[in-house]
């Protein structure tokens, strides 16, 4: 009796171990007092970092400090996105407290790229390991280099050779995780977190290297070898693993298994659903399926709802086929009528002028306002047109300020009806012009402060002061919310 009571209750503290140790996310963060920080929230399960970060996700607001308290039962990879600028990915074990300390970097540290620079350091539980995924292994493409290096090495017909040379760059690669769980820098859950995260993301690339050279392929022989080592891959790498679903990079690798195994099955009749890149969710296990696959759906209309995609169209097609009645459907539809309406009522004054100007500030002199906000797009720039999402809540605010909103579109002039289209489509208010290539280039040297003849990068975002005859260049995109908001207000009160 005495030794069942002993079982009983080594097994209560074994469960207590595994069951409600909270987790701790300490933020601090210098150079802003005004943030929003996005992060995870595993709403279904432990699985999917995509559906907990968009469907689940949630977002704060913070001056500089911030404590997130994560309760979950096993280990998950948790990403967070600071001012919809910089993110970080975070192997998280229940019980783990890690300080994320991020510095935003001065006005006078802003890059091209429109966005002020991001340091991020972290401290506490598993750091080390934090720090070598983030420095050595995020984003995967870090380790691309050395397997290109024997792809370019070896001939076609040795592909198997070339597998063997490459198993050795991985386990080299994979030797850091097995010397930090010995030296005991690492946690076993994190540890199998970052170890499966890492291998899988550069088995992929590998595997995707020899299903483009497959799709290449006219030799029937070669086309059987390529079929051959593809499986290979998957058996010895452990494709079929769902565990993988738990990591960041490495889902993918299961994924292209799952899809690889779609194509290759000749009971599925569905020939819609076979060409479809998302055709995998279609064997994941019918408890989670529906949330996954429908996640995928919805995703293009939470983050670019303006952005009409042909594949997107066909992927949500074949999930309503499968889920005709499902909430993300509904979800998805709602988001864009919504957003119509609220473009259509906030609809007031547009006005497209075709005029060819020699400078901006020709163009500037022709409106009497001081303060100019201009907006530098083009018809086929996704991430410009994704923006236009928060157009309305910016309007409000430059109206209030008295700032002129202007839309400088790079397309060439041959494309000007396709332009028009898509002004009156998403209900631009402000006035609207076609940058030649002189004008390019200004805004170019402006962003460089140097003379430049380059390509220029979009979208891009500024503020001109014909007053003073000052421009303030890469400000944050309208997506950023109230960080762009801060940064115009604090340009205004400063002139």
């Amino acid at each position: 009796m005495k030794i069942n009571l002993i079982y009983f209750l080594f097994g209560v503290l074994l469960v207590s171990n595994c069951i409600g140790q909270k987790s701790l996310i300490n933020i601090r963060i210098h150079g802003s007092n005004n943030n929003t920080i996005k992060y995870s929230n595993y709403i279904h399960n432990d699985y999917f970092l995509d559906l907990a970060y968009y469907e689940g996700s949630i977002t704060k607001h913070m001056d500089s400090t911030m404590q997130i308290e994560l309760d979950r039962n096993s280990e998950i990879f948790f990403r967070l996105l600071f001012n919809n600028q910089r993110g970080a990915i975070l192997a998280v074990n229940p019980g783990d407290t890690i300080d994320v300390d991020v510095t935003i970097a001065k006005d006078s540290d802003l890059k091209n790229t429109g966005k002020p620079s991001y340091k991020i350091s972290l401290a506490k539980s598993n750091y080390v390991a934090h720090n070598i995924y983030r420095d050595r292994f995020n984003p995967i493409s870090k380790t691309f280099p050395s397997i290109d290096s024997i792809i370019n090495e070896s001939s076609n017909e040795n592909i198997f050779e070339l597998y063997e040379k490459y198993k050795e760059i991985l386990n080299q690669k994979l030797k850091v995780w097995d010397s930090l769980l010995i030296l005991k820098k690492i946690s076993s859950p994190v540890y199998n977190l970052y170890f499966s995260d890492t291998k899988a993301g550069m088995n992929r690339y590998l595997v995707r290297y020899f299903l483009n050279k497959k799709a290449r392929s006219k030799s029937s022989s070669m086309l059987n070898l390529y079929d051959s080592l593809i499986q290979k891959i998957f058996i010895e790498q452990g494709a079929s693993d769902k565990y993988l679903l738990k990591t960041y990079i490495g889902s993918r690798f299961h994924e292209t298994y799952l899809t690889e195994k779609i194509k290759s099955n000749l009971k599925i009749k569905d020939t819609l659903l076979k060409k479809i890149y998302e055709n995998y969710f279609f064997l994941f296990d019918s408890t989670y399926r529906e949330n996954a696959w429908g996640n995928s759906v919805l995703l293009p209309a939470i983050i670019s709802p303006y952005n009409e995609n042909l594949s997107n169209k066909a992927n949500a097609i074949v999930f309503a086929k499968y889920y005709p009645n499902s909430m993300y459907l509904k979800k998805m539809n709602a988001i864009y009528d919504s957003i119509k309406m609220v473009r259509q009522k906030a609809y007031s004054h547009q006005e497209i002028i075709l005029k060819n100007y020699n400078s901006l500030k020709e163009i500037f002199n022709f409106h009497k306002e001081r303060f100019f906000f201009i907006d530098v797009w083009a018809t086929w720039c996704a991430p410009c047109i994704g923006e236009f999402a928060y157009t309305s809540q910016l309007e409000k605010q430059l109206d209030s300020l008295k700032i002129k909103k202007i839309y400088l579109s790079i397309d060439e002039r041959r494309d000007s009806t396709k332009w028009k289209e898509i002004i009156k489509k998403y209900y631009l208010n402000g006035y609207h012009y076609i940058a030649d290539k002189k004008i390019q280039v200004e805004i170019l040297e402006h962003l460089l402060q140097r003379k430049e003849s380059g390509g220029l990068n979009i979208p891009q975002y500024f503020i001109f002061d014909k007053l003073k005859d000052k421009f303030y260049m890469n400000l944050s995109r309208p997506s950023s919310e109230s960080v762009l908001y801060e940064e115009i207000l604090k340009i205004v009160k400063m002139e």
